[in-house]
């Protein structure tokens, strides 16, 4: 599963905004993860260990899942 697939999974039926805050992160910033392309530059978007960090404690799913995903990209 991918990182964007883990996402949109974990946020469920939440709203981007109400997801990002709880992670952590900006709602435009997860809007580029989960379309894992960012649409103001075209390209895919960077993700940090940080970042994965962060995730990992807003969704209880191991950082080591995480970062095996994100290594795959």
């Amino acid at each position: 599963m991918s990182i964007e697939q883990i996402l949109k999974k974990a946020r469920g039926k939440k709203s981007l905004r109400r997801f990002a805050q709880e992670i952590g992160i900006s709602h435009t910033y997860l809007d580029s993860l989960e379309r894992e392309y960012d649409p103001r530059t075209g390209k895919r978007p960077n993700i940090s260990v940080k970042t994965l960090q962060k995730i990992s404690n807003a969704t209880g799913i191991d950082v080591s899942i995480l970062i095996s995903e994100a290594v795959k990209q």
